[in-house]
């Protein structure tokens, strides 16, 4: 449902709630787990906040702080027992479902918004508007976004979206591929810095 990354990314969180929330449970459980509040913003923020845009990490937790369950002593002891102490001495929990669901919803917004960013991309990169990227067209892109990368690290890359194809040119979801692999996209999504290359992508848009 998320592709490859954003599923990656969404099973990652979902192991780093699981190692701070100190308890086993199955999916069918989902709607009977509580986790304590802190923990899982601490979770979220250390898996996400390297992976989607700030404000979609922010309404993400502003969502889910709208879904607090507050226990009293007794509930607590009565569902914590023999657990770690973090959880008798919190009283605000999340249940687990509704993380799950928060978690999917700011997934699957970012990987919205990358592959409208992909295409984006591609049109701004390909000057002579023939649907393909020649490598001197690529190469351009590659050290707009990037210009760290090396001429050998960039042919690299060429060559490996020429093999998903056929001819000596990319094609967009070939484009698309290699920048999600690389990882060169999501780097710009996040960093939110304002560029030439923004603004070209601004003017496409409109």
């Amino acid at each position: 449902v998320l592709g490859a990354q954003s599923t990656e990314t969404f099973l990652d969180c979902w192991s780093k709630l699981h190692a701070y929330s100190d308890i086993s449970f199955t999916e069918s459980e989902c709607e009977k787990v509580h986790l304590p509040c802190d923990a899982v913003e601490r979770a979220i923020n250390v898996v996400l906040s390297s992976r989607v845009r700030r404000e979609v990490l922010q309404t993400c937790l502003q969502h889910l702080q709208q879904n607090v369950v507050e226990l009293d002593v007794k509930e607590r002891r009565a569902l914590f027992s023999g657990r770690s102490s973090g959880y008798t001495q919190n009283s605000k929990f999340y249940m687990l479902d509704s993380v799950i669901g928060h978690l999917m919803n700011a997934l699957l917004e970012e990987d919205h918004a990358e592959k409208e960013l992909l295409s984006n991309l591609f049109t701004v990169a390909d000057d002579n508007g023939d649907g393909v990227l020649t490598f001197e067209e690529f190469s351009n892109m590659v050290r707009r976004i990037d210009s760290t990368h090396s001429s050998q690290e960039i042919l690299h890359l060429f060559k490996e979206a020429l093999m998903r194809g056929t001819g000596d040119a990319i094609l967009p979801d070939h484009f698309a591929e290699i920048m999600q692999r690389s990882g060169l996209a999501r780097n710009m999504l996040i960093s939110e810095k304002s560029t030439d290359l923004t603004q070209d992508i601004e003017a496409v848009r409109s």
